[in-house]
């Protein structure tokens, strides 16, 4: 994807979510993800993920409408509901940036993934790095937690201390990285970043889920009844 990105001319890729899906600029973002979905699909690499059809990884008006869809449809709603709550569920407030900033909470292993992605994105692309950046400090869109994320976005130490009620509310959102040690380097990643759930949980997620203090049955039906206590 990163070649494709970078052979068709594009710093990024980037769509325009609200802009007309025919435009020169769009189109060639379009045909960059069909020539790497079809790469990829043919080449089985989402086979450990998805039960995927080789007819319609071929079938390009397929392929077509379905980008359109998740591009101007679902990204064009999210990037709607973060210009009117900046912030909210985004990793960063400070994308542009070879380093971004620290948010609150944030789990050390989701800055090391991202760090590395940045850095494997700018080599591909040449782009210089003069020197290694300080982390920015946390802004103040980046102070409201974010919701839709999984439980080790946060660290250990900062779920562990959120209330019942709070961890509850992301209890059920699983986990997404292993620990630090193993996203520092892209090597690291490239071990697990393809295995399917339940070999991820197996060989590592479930050591990590073993840090974070979920919410037990017991609190969580004091909860309910607490709820049923303030409906009265």
């Amino acid at each position: 994807m990163f070649t494709a990105v970078a052979n068709a001319g594009l710093p990024w890729f980037k769509p325009d979510v609200f802009g007309n899906a025919e435009s020169l600029y769009n189109l060639t973002h379009e045909h960059v993800f069909v020539h790497s979905f079809r790469v990829v699909g043919t080449l089985f690499g989402y086979s450990g993920m998805y039960d995927i059809k080789m007819a319609l990884v071929r079938d390009d008006a397929f392929v077509r409408r379905f980008y359109r869809s998740f591009v101007y449809g679902y990204m064009k709603d999210q990037a709607g509901i973060e210009g009117r709550r900046p912030g909210q569920d985004c990793h960063s407030d400070d994308e542009g940036g070879n380093v971004a900033r620290k948010k609150p909470g944030r789990d050390t292993a989701v800055h090391s993934f991202f760090d590395v992605l940045t850095r494997r994105r700018d080599d591909r692309m040449a782009k210089p790095r003069a020197r290694e950046q300080q982390r920015a400090p946390a802004s103040d869109l980046s102070r409201a937690l974010p919701t839709q994320v999984p439980i080790d976005y946060f660290s250990p130490d900062f779920f562990n201390n959120m209330t019942v009620r709070e961890r509850a509310s992301y209890a059920k959102n699983g986990i997404a990285l292993p620990t630090e040690d193993h996203c520092r380097t892209w090597d690291a990643i490239q071990k697990w970043k393809g295995l399917n759930k339940a070999a991820f949980m197996a060989q590592y997620g479930n050591a990590k889920l073993l840090l974070y203090s979920l919410p037990t049955p017991e609190e969580l039906e004091q909860l309910r009844v607490d709820d049923l206590m303030d409906t009265d």
